[in-house]
């Protein structure tokens, strides 16, 4: 063993050792029971490969169509330039979207380019592939400047010396694991080097930091608590070991360690399911879940399977339960008032966990709101879900309505509506919790009410971010204080931000059509 892999051994073991204060141990006992090797030793197969075309040529022909004429605008592409000034903004002035734009869309062109190539299966985008690889392994770090907090340097500009992984890091090592996955042969013809530096540059910037540390706070191993960091980050990174692990004992390390991760994400979710953060980031917290029990599944030949388990059933369900109608869902905390869920998750969650409701909203969510997004592909691995469940989505035809009262009593959110058949009539949003919850507002007691599924009485929500959302100044911006809420002001006095500014003598009761 060498003194990197010696390291590497202390550090996840340190991990396992702190993650037996776990509660709930969900995934590292699947994982157990499993058994490890069994997904160290199994290949790899949740979508079909490059040359096994009959899944791909099932692929409905309009949406194939569409999705080859989105890659079309990129043939030839220039692939943008970042700027080390532009990566500045953020330290200087607090500006972060300048860069992230130019970020994100290298990801998105390279994701759109990689469905083209494996629908069309004729090579006409590899060259522009293989431009887009390279020049995302030359970019000096992957992930976005307000999250470089976590090197050690306060440069303002990443530290090449040390790799640390944000969300964005994560995500680009997984959209280069795909492109391997599906295309590493044929990228070959054009030169070896491209799959070569594929694997290089994800070993060092992803996989290496991500075994051999343990101080990364979205992790869970420190006093911070975690929140849709962790199952977003451990999605991708799983990911890539899935694929790109070819040393079987770090494979096992990191899956041993990647189950600790989520395990402490568990733990902070209360039994009912509810996710403090508000419905958009159940997109990437139960939603992300999804990601990774999904890869598991296949990773394993679909022996890792905990879809039954009542804490897994009730992540799912919540999405469901604080949507109100159309694509406007409670917006409480940090969330939008207005948004898309992710199709192939929804459905393919309600499917697993046998939830017509939820598989009901994700066949809706396709109809209306992302049937005609092509150009979703920054994240490509909710793209290629969405590919091989089409038709099902299409096809899918269940009358499920949702209840009238959803009641979540640890997360203190409560739902209700007077008519379940439409979406005619009053629809209150309200919640009690904490001044200490993930993407917190100083809201406790707020509620919002619809009439029609439009608008009454709202939230109005979050601003822009910006260096100083999550900073020590967070509550001096005026969307977050509790006179800005449907919160009363008493004598002058806002609620405070912290945990102990909590919502008190709490009582809930439904019957007869009242909701007390």
């Amino acid at each position: 063993m060498t003194i990197r892999q010696s390291i590497a051994a202390i550090f996840a073991l340190t991990a396992i050792t702190q993650s037996l204060f776990s509660q709930r141990q969900l995934i590292s006992k699947e994982l157990a029971e499993t058994g490890v090797t069994t997904l160290v030793n199994t290949p790899f197969r949740q979508f079909p490969l490059y040359n096994e075309r009959e899944q791909w040529e099932s692929v409905p022909a309009d949406y194939k169509r569409k999705v080859i004429e989105n890659a079309n605008r990129y043939i030839g592409f220039e692939w943008p330039g970042l700027k080390a000034t532009s990566f500045l903004e953020y330290h200087k002035n607090g500006n972060r979207s300048r860069y992230e734009k130019v970020a994100e869309h290298r990801r998105e062109v390279l994701g759109a380019l990689l469905l083209a190539e494996c629908l069309e299966h004729k090579g006409r985008y590899l060259n522009d592939i293989a431009n887009g690889v390279w020049a995302i392994c030359e970019q000096s770090y992957w992930g976005y400047p307000a999250h470089l907090s976590m090197q050690k340097k306060e440069y303002g500009l990443p530290d090449v010396a040390e790799p640390t992984v944000d969300l964005f890091a994560a995500e680009t090592a997984s959209l280069l694991a795909w492109t391997y996955y599906f295309l590493a042969d044929a990228l070959d013809t054009i030169s070896p080097a491209i799959s070569e530096r594929i694997i290089y540059e994800t070993e060092r910037r992803v996989l290496q930091p991500n075994l051999e540390r343990t101080d990364f706070w979205w992790m869970g191993f420190g006093d911070r608590s975690v929140n849709n960091w962790n199952p977003w980050i451990v999605s991708n990174w799983l990911t890539c070991v899935l694929i790109l692990e070819k040393d079987n004992q770090k494979k096992e390390q990191s899956l041993k360690k990647i189950a600790n991760c989520l395990d402490n994400f568990l733990d902070n979710y209360p039994e009912d399911g509810g996710c403090d953060e508000g419905p958009s980031y159940w997109n990437r917290a139960g939603g992300s879940l999804f990601d990774c029990l999904e890869l598991f599944y296949y990773g394993s030949n679909k022996a890792f399977d905990i879809y039954e388990h009542p804490l897994v059933k009730s992540i799912g369900a919540y999405i469901y339960k604080v949507h109100i109608a159309n694509d406007y869902y409670i917006n409480f905390a940090d969330a939008s008032a207005r948004m898309n869920v992710d199709p192939a998750v929804v459905f393919g969650y309600g499917k697993r966990i046998s939830n017509d409701t939820l598989m009901k909203l994700g066949a809706t969510a396709y109809r209306e709101q992302l049937s005609d997004d092509y150009d979703n592909n920054a994240s490509v691995f909710r793209p290629l879900m969405t590919l091989f469940i089409l038709q099902e989505l299409q096809k899918f035809d269940s009358q499920a309505e949702p209840g009238a009262v959803y009641w979540l009593p640890e997360t203190q959110v409560l739902t209700a509506r007077s008519n379940t058949a439409s979406h005619e009539g009053l629809f209150l949003g309200a919640q009690g919790g904490h001044n200490n919850e993930s993407h917190n507002h100083n809201d406790v007691g707020n509620f919002i009410v619809y009439y029609d599924g439009k608008p009454a009485l709202i939230d109005v929500g979050v601003e822009t971010y910006s260096a100083k959302t999550f900073s020590d100044q967070r509550y001096d911006i005026w969307t977050m204080q509790s006179a800005f809420h449907n919160c009363p002001t008493i004598n002058g006095v806002m609620q405070s931000p912290g945990r102990e500014f909590a919502a008190k003598d709490l009582h809930f009761s439904s019957s007869s059509g009242k909701v007390n």
